[in-house]
């Protein structure tokens, strides 16, 4: 089918190798081709004399097609995701799926207008990501409209979820939101000083009241300073407004972070606070912070033990100090060690209503880096957590027993072709 289709793009134009303007079209067409073997002894629940660790492979497999003309652009993204061995010899039921198809054109010199199924990756990826680590990754169905000024850039962002098109009503009993709205605006004050703002609105249908549309809302924004040695950056999000049960929210969010950066070597020291309900003082307000679509991997450690909220944790917040530190080996090889602190925000009870030790656990995580090409590359991971009784009774599992995570994973992004044509 590809063959196909590249003969008969070559065959209906003539080719001609010249520069992208706006008197030209260009049709480019590349894959990702990313295999993953993952061993698992203890990643995301601790474990346990009677079980026996877990290895397989995942693959996906994504063919993109992107085609651009007068600044109007078309991207098409197509992709399978599967374990090796899942459908045995012979597939039964398809994994391949649409993981993008949007058109984006400009209104206008300043806006800039993108309608379809897209993924969506704003600020630090903390509550907007395209999740990039999951085979899956994470798209959305809606539409974007931009603004760009020479030093404040600003975005509106809305998407509606419906479960087909049916002749009466708007029923969505999915576990997902009914529609989310979001605004992102970025100020750069300066070369160095940059302010971020992010709203976003997501409506939940009730699960007690399926009638009813609920409404959660989180707002703050960022404040960064990016010097040519030393960064500096703090984040800070409230979230209000109700749950899918209909309870009201009250939470917030706190990321205070600082950096070095000297030729070969980088640092990071920071902490995620996220706010939880209290056992002491229980009310009918929802205190627990939710992390909504963003990416979990990239902050709380690659052991992945902390990706819901707040059933995770118990509802009782998360404080995360972390340090990051990378290393450039040579200009293929690549280090990094990564440690996180995990405790709870909030009190906690037992069964038998004693309190816990806030305290969790301590997860590191080793990556290793070799970059063959900008098209391809290793990655090698290695994870291990000593965990608390707390975190004993948070995941089951035995906690005196060492958690284990690994992978080895390959990726390569070539481009299949590419052509640029003057348009007549």
């Amino acid at each position: 089918m590809l063959r196909l289709l590249i003969i008969a793009v070559l065959s209906s134009t003539s080719v001609q190798l010249i520069a992208q303007s706006d008197s030209t079209r260009t049709f480019e067409l590349d894959l990702e081709f990313r295999p993953r073997f993952e061993y698992r002894d203890g990643y995301r629940s601790l474990t346990a004399d009677s079980l026996k660790p877990a290895y397989f492979v995942s693959q996906r497999s994504r063919l993109n097609l992107n085609f651009t003309q007068k600044k109007f652009n078309f991207y098409f993204s197509t992709q399978d995701v599967r374990i090796f061995g899942q459908d045995g010899s012979s597939t039964a039921n398809t994994t391949l799926g649409v993981f993008e198809s949007y058109a984006s054109f400009p209104l206008g010199s300043r806006f800039n207008i993108k309608v379809g199924r897209q993924s969506v990756e704003l600020d630090n990826g903390r509550l907007l990501s395209r999740a990039n680590w999951n085979q899956y990754s994470r798209s959305h169905d809606g539409f974007q409209l931009n603004y760009t000024g020479d030093k404040v850039a600003n975005d509106l962002l809305f998407f509606y979820n419906q479960t087909g098109s049916a002749n009466f009503g708007n029923d969505y009993p999915l576990n997902f939101y009914k529609y989310l709205f979001i605004q992102y605006a970025t100020y750069q004050a300066s070369k160095s000083v940059e302010f971020k703002v992010l709203n976003i609105v997501d409506g939940y249908q009730g699960t007690l009241n399926p009638s009813a549309i609920y409404a959660r809302a989180t707002s703050g924004g960022r404040l960064s300073y990016e010097g040519s040695i030393f960064q500096a950056t703090v984040s800070g999000y409230f979230q209000y407004g109700h749950d899918n049960s209909g309870r009201q929210i009250s939470a917030y969010y706190v990321q205070p972070e600082i950096g070095f950066r000297k030729k070969k070597f980088s640092a990071q020291l920071g902490m995620e606070y996220m706010s939880g309900d209290d056992a002491n003082n229980p009310d009918n307000i929802n205190n627990s912070f939710n992390t909504l679509y963003g990416v979990a991997f990239k902050f709380m450690g690659h052991m992945d033990y902390f990706t819901s909220f707040p059933n995770d944790v118990k509802g009782a917040g998360l404080i995360n100090p972390y340090l990051f530190l990378e290393y450039k080996l040579s200009k293929k090889w690549r280090l990094k060690l990564e440690s996180h602190a995990f405790m709870l925000q909030n009190t906690l009870y037992d069964l038998s209503s004693n309190a816990l030790n806030p305290f969790l656990g301590i997860e590191s995580d080793v990556v290793i880096k070799y970059t063959i090409s900008n098209e391809m590359f290793f990655d090698f991971g290695f994870s291990a957590m000593s965990a608390s009784s707390t975190m004993g009774f948070i995941k089951t599992g035995d906690y005196r027993k060492t958690p284990i995570y690994s992978y080895f994973m390959f990726t390569w992004k070539p481009t299949l072709f590419r052509a640029v044509q003057p348009i007549k």
